[in-house]
């Protein structure tokens, strides 16, 4: 018995997972349609994945905000509820004081010719943050929750 798509017997995984995973499975699991045109994956292929996928789950561990907090869940969700630019500015306008907001974009500035490997000295130069600053922005982009990466890496896709 073959199984036509391993998605839909174990709906949690995409079809991504499987195919990052496929190449590394055991060759016997595969089986070819009888006209060769497309690959079919056996009940044990599938329970192959499973098993895999509660593995790597296993041995990731899961991200946990430092801050979490009933207000800071507010602030995450309000966060994200913003479409564009212009609600970004409304919404930062009214909940932020400018110089706040100038801090917080002064740190990603930083953050931004840190990955592109500047020195602190330039980077002063350029953005007037002290070195005090530069050196906390440098701290979190080695060894913080990596949430400025995966800004900037969202950002470069668009």
């Amino acid at each position: 018995m073959c199984v036509r798509n391993p998605a839909e017997t174990a709906a949690d995984m995409t079809r991504t997972d499987y195919e990052r995973i496929q190449p590394h499975c055991p060759e016997h699991f595969r089986t070819v349609s009888p006209n060769g045109s497309d690959c079919f994956w056996t009940p044990d292929m599938v329970k192959y994945f499973d098993r895999l996928k509660r593995e790597i789950m296993e041995d990731t561990e899961m991200f946990e905000p430092k801050i979490r907090n009933r207000q800071t869940d507010l602030l995450m969700k309000a966060v994200i509820q913003l479409h564009d630019e212009e609600d970004a500015y409304r919404f930062f306008e009214d909940l932020c004081t400018i110089p706040e907001i100038k801090s917080i974009s002064q740190r990603l500035e930083v953050a931004e010719l840190l990955r592109k490997k500047e020195t602190y000295q330039k980077i002063a130069e350029e953005t007037g943050a002290s070195s005090a600053t530069i050196s906390r922005v440098n701290r979190a982009l080695t060894y913080g929750a990596d949430g400025y990466n995966r800004v900037f890496e969202a950002m470069e896709k668009e």
